[in-house]
C-alpha cells in the first residue's frame, strides 16, 4: 500500500497480455519514436506512398492493431482499397478500434493471436503490416511450446503464409524492436527473470527477430521473396523524471507484469539503477530506442 502511494500507477495490472492496459492509457504512455528524423508512422507512410502507386490493394491485413494508430495512417494514405482486417489479442484494443473505425464498412476486426490467424486464414493479401507488436505473438508461442518446438511451428506458419497467402507483388511491412538498444536492454534485464524467451538473450537479438530473419533468408534464396531490413538507432526519448520513466517502463514496456510481484520494490530499484547513466543533472532521463524495419516483396 505504501508503495502504491509513492507510485500510484502501480494500481494498473493485467493478468495476461490479452487484457493489457486500457487503450487510452496506452496512447498516453506511448512516446514518439523518431528514426533519422522520421517517426515510426512517417516511415510507414513512406512505405504506403510507394505501394499506392502499384495499383489497388484489394485485401489488407494488420497484425496487432492496438489502438489503431497505424490503421489510421493506412486509411488516410490509401483511399482506394477493398478490405482491411485488423487482428489483436486484446479485447479492449479490438473494441476501441471497432468504435474508432465503425464508419468504414471495409474494416473487419478479429480478437485473435497473429500467428494463429496467419495459419488459419484462406485469404490472399496484397499488403500486410505490423508496427512493433508482431514479436509478442512469436514470443507467446515460444513460451507455450518451448524454444525449439515453438520456433519450428512459427517458422512453418510464416513460410506457408508468405508463399501461399500473399499475392504476387504483395508487400509485408514490419517494425521490430532492437533488443540491443539502451531501452530494450533495461526491459530485458527484468523480463529475463521470468521468461525463457529472454533469459539467454541479454546480449543478443531476440528469438522473434532470429526466426523472421531465418524465414526471409530461406525464401529469398528460393526466389520467393525479396526483402530489405534496415536498422535504425532512434533519437533519445526524454522522460521528465525518473518516476515518469518508471511508469512507462513498468506499465508500457513490461505490460504491468511486475506490478503485483512480491519483488516489485527490488524491480523498481534495479530499473532506477539502470536509469542512472541516462539521467541528466536536471533530472530528465534520456534513453535511446532502436528498431529494424522489414520491407518484404512477394516476387
Amino acid at each position: 500500500m505504501k508503495l502504491i502511494k509513492k507510485y500510484p500507477w502501480l494500481k494498473y495490472y493485467s493478468e495476461n497480455v490479452s487484457d493489457y492496459i486500457h487503450p487510452d492509457y496506452y496512447d498516453n504512455l506511448l512516446k514518439d519514436y523518431i528514426f533519422e528524423g522520421l517517426t515510426d508512422l512517417e516511415h510507414f507512410r513512406n512505405c504506403l506512398n510507394v505501394i499506392s502507386k502499384n495499383g489497388k490493394l484489394n485485401n489488407i491485413l494488420e497484425l496487432g492493431c492496438g489502438s489503431g494508430r497505424a490503421t489510421k495512417v493506412l486509411i488516410s494514405s490509401i483511399e482506394d482499397f477493398g478490405s482491411l482486417e485488423l487482428i489483436d489479442l486484446s479485447p479492449d484494443m479490438i473494441s476501441h478500434s471497432k468504435r474508432r473505425f465503425s464508419s468504414d464498412n471495409r474494416v473487419s476486426l478479429f480478437t485473435e493471436d497473429s500467428i494463429e490467424f496467419l495459419e488459419r486464414t484462406n485469404i490472399k493479401y496484397d499488403f500486410v503490416f505490423s508496427l512493433w507488436s508482431f514479436s509478442h505473438s512469436l514470443h507467446s508461442h515460444l513460451e507455450k511450446s518451448g524454444i525449439k518446438e515453438g520456433s519450428l511451428y512459427i517458422g512453418n506458419v510464416l513460410i506457408e503464409f508468405l508463399k501461399k497467402k500473399l499475392n504476387k507483388g504483395a508487400r509485408f511491412f514490419i517494425i521490430h524492436f532492437d533488443s540491443l538498444s539502451d531501452e530494450q536492454r533495461i526491459v530485458k534485464r527484468q523480463e529475463a527473470k521470468t521468461s525463457i524467451v529472454y533469459e539467454d538473450k541479454l546480449n543478443k537479438q531476440s528469438y522473434s527477430k532470429e526466426i523472421i530473419d531465418d524465414v526471409l533468408r530461406k525464401l529469398s534464396k528460393e526466389k520467393e521473396i525479396e526483402f530489405r531490413c534496415t536498422h535504425y538507432k532512434g533519437r533519445e526519448i526524454v522522460y521528465e523524471s525518473i518516476d515518469k520513466a518508471l511508469e512507462v517502463f513498468m506499465n508500457f514496456h513490461m505490460e504491468t507484469y511486475f506490478n503485483r510481484d512480491d519483488n516489485v520494490e527490488n524491480v523498481i530499484e534495479e530499473i532506477k539503477e539502470d536509469f542512472k547513466p541516462h539521467t541528466k543533472d536536471n533530472g530528465e532521463v534520456h534513453i535511446s530506442p532502436g528498431c529494424f524495419i522489414y520491407e518484404i516483396h512477394r516476387i
